[in-house]
């Protein structure tokens, strides 16, 4: 349902050749805690990296979602953001040449919104979304107002 806007964004970061093992989750949320809420998720694996979006949302947050997650497969495959195993679950996050986490608990400690791979990610969204999509809150159907609008003239 998202492929042209997923083309334009791609396009726009130069990722055309990067295939991406995409999930849905028709839910508001991927995980909720006390302390945050995610809402899409990029993992790294060889030979497809995954992004997993939740889409019981509107379309400019699926949309920024999807840009936001994009930015990473951008991140990795310039090496703006290295990632290395250094033992058992201890990973080096490395940012422009610049370690700025090694070790899980030092990374869990730095807040999510403070990573620099997250800043830009974030930054690129809010971008995005104003450049290749005009910026404007629009309604456009979802996964789940498909099938809602479905349900809903099947009654009538």
């Amino acid at each position: 349902m998202y492929e042209r806007e997923i083309a334009i964004i791609k396009a726009d970061l130069g990722i055309e050749d990067i295939d991406i093992d995409w999930r849905w989750v028709n839910r508001r949320w991927l995980r909720r805690t006390r302390k945050f809420t995610t809402y899409g998720d990029y993992t790294h694996r060889q030979p497809r990296p995954r992004i997993s979006i939740a889409t019981k949302r509107s379309y400019e947050d699926v949309i920024k979602c999807i840009a936001h997650e994009l930015r990473h497969a951008w991140q990795r495959k310039n090496g703006v953001l290295l990632v290395e195993h250094i033992s058992g679950r201890s990973w080096k996050h490395t940012w422009s040449g610049t370690t700025f986490c090694s070790g899980r608990r030092v990374y869990a400690r730095k807040k999510y919104e403070e990573r620099p791979h997250e800043i830009d990610a974030f930054a690129y969204q809010e971008d995005a979304w104003k450049r290749l999509f005009g910026g404007k809150s629009i309604e456009k159907p979802t996964p789940h107002t498909v099938v809602a609008d479905l349900f809903l003239s099947a009654l009538y």
